[in-house]
């Protein structure tokens, strides 16, 4: 797919959006406490969709994505130097509900680090 730039939006071949009005935003994540850490923080009407991202464990724990509370992945099974980090996708991995953040929860209180595009 040949894609192009114009006004700050990506469009595919056929002059198609395909990331989106408001662009592609990037942020770094960290998280070291058992239940949610706030990730990005909601836009009053938008969803936050996630088309690529990186978790890294500092051990042995579960991570998953959430909209405020409500799971939007299931677990990642983080080991000790091990994480996920899935390839970028156009159309986007996840996304939260209009207006909700965009957490992380774990299972331990063990550090994790990483992003999300």
């Amino acid at each position: 797919m040949r894609e192009s730039v114009q006004n700050e939006k990506i469009y595919d071949s056929n002059g198609i959006p395909i990331i989106g009005l408001y662009g592609i935003k990037f942020a770094t994540l960290s998280a070291t406490i058992t239940w949610n850490t706030l990730v990005v923080a909601s836009v009053s009407t938008l969803k936050i969709r996630v088309h690529q991202y990186l978790i890294h464990g500092g051990g042995t724990v579960n991570a998953k994505f959430q909209s405020n509370t409500t799971d939007i992945t299931g677990l990642h099974y983080l080991v000790l130097s091990g994480g996920a980090a899935p390839s970028f996708s156009p159309v986007g991995l996840f996304e939260t509900s209009a207006g909700q953040s965009l957490n992380i929860n774990l299972s331990l209180s063990i550090p994790i680090g990483g992003w999300v595009v």
